[in-house]
């Protein structure tokens, strides 16, 4: 958890209440017209601050930058939707079955149109077995990602990033690392899709299980997600019985303990969607396993304050480990076997990797702290 903690956490709580309080004017407005002091999250939060200040009243005359950027993210999001229909559209044609999800999905479905933020790439969804055919139809010919890897991202003439996944989530690869796995995990979401977007309970269940499982509580993109997940709760489409159809994934791919985490870190009602999220979707799902789990991690957490930066990288590889397998490391070289285990993995998947980090002087620290940390010196 970074030194941020709880600024972050306030600022984050007075945007969640947008009701009952001022959507986060009096935490963030002091500092809002000194963008270089502002956190990645604060700036972030500058587009749908601006649109909630604009229309509760607020003064925004002044406010030239926020306006600027306010109508920068509009825009870009526009090209972004434009980009991704002319993506699909392709894709279709050349007979691959392929699903749009997170930020394409959400907006104008489960979020506004407009967006509650900037998108920072296009993600689809491919069929495995089709993905080395939409890298040849989209002029990018190679292989797909390994069982290591969830996605292949591929840099647009226009500039753009889209993100070629065959599977959902960083989360699957360690679950379900075969290819029929990820063939049978496609077919379901296949058949239940609308238009080729995920069904409503698919589109909210994999557009958030990954930023939540991939960055930790008091991370500002996972905050951020926290932030989307509420706002995605208050569409009109969303019924308890879509939160009992996401229950029934959450308890298939045992992913409770990656909600409850980050539930646990926000704290109960301050979220009336949250907190309803949790109840019927969540909680029904939730094990033993998952509440003994939750508890480590709170646990790890409660234990960072002051670490170091070497401590910090191992607690978050240690971390993704525990929410993937969800087996106990067993001291320090256990913590290590996990880390070196999933490093293993992505070099296999991009050996280049490994001259990248060989070049790095942080890297040879590390290793030389690891080496210590492991003799017991």
């Amino acid at each position: 958890m970074n030194n941020n903690f709880s600024s972050l956490r306030t600022l984050l709580i007075s945007f969640l209440n947008k009701e009952e309080g001022d959507s986060g004017w009096s935490v963030l407005a002091p500092s809002v017209h000194s963008l270089d002091d502002l956190t990645p999250f604060e700036k972030t939060l500058l587009p749908l601050a601006y649109d909630r200040w604009r229309q509760s009243g607020r003064n925004v005359e002044n406010m030239q930058v926020l306006r600027g950027i306010n109508r920068k993210t509009l825009v870009r999001n526009r090209l972004f939707l434009i980009e991704c229909s002319k993506i699909l559209q392709d894709l279709r044609a050349a007979q691959i079955d392929v699903l749009v999800f997170k930020s394409g999905g959400l907006l104008g479905r489960l979020l506004p149109e407009k967006g509650v933020r900037a998108i920072a790439d296009i993600d689809v969804w491919v069929r495995p077995s089709q993905i080395d055919l939409a890298l040849q139809m989209l002029g990018c010919p190679g292989e797909g990602p390994s069982s290591s890897h969830h996605a292949v991202a591929i840099d647009l003439p226009s500039g753009l990033q889209l993100d070629l996944h065959v599977l959902p989530s960083h989360i699957y690869p360690l679950r379900f690392a075969t290819k029929q796995a990820g063939e049978t995990l496609f077919d379901m979401a296949y058949r239940r899709s609308d238009a080729g977007v995920l069904s409503t309970s698919d589109l909210l269940y994999y557009s958030f299980l990954n930023p939540l499982f991939a960055h930790s509580p008091g991370e500002g993109r996972a905050a951020f997600a926290l932030l989307e997940l509420n706002e995605a709760l208050s569409a009109s489409s969303m019924t308890d019985d879509v939160l009992r159809d996401v229950s029934r994934r959450i308890q298939d791919d045992q992913t409770a303990a990656v909600f409850l985490e980050h539930y646990e870190w926000l704290g109960a009602g301050l979220s009336p969607n949250l907190d309803w999220f949790i109840s019927i979707a969540v909680a029904p799902a939730a094990t033993q396993r998952d509440l003994k789990l939750v508890r480590t991690l709170s646990c790890q957490v409660s234990k960072a304050k002051g670490q170091s930066e070497h401590e910090s990288w191992l607690r978050y590889h240690a971390r993704c480990h525990l929410l993937a397998s969800r087996t106990p490391l067993t001291g320090r070289v256990g913590i290590y076997a996990a880390v070196v285990n999933r490093h293993y993995r992505s070099l296999r998947h991009n050996p280049g990797m490994l001259f990248l980090w060989l070049s790095r002087r942080k890297s040879w620290e590390r290793l030389w702290k690891i080496g210590r940390d492991i003799m017991g010196v």
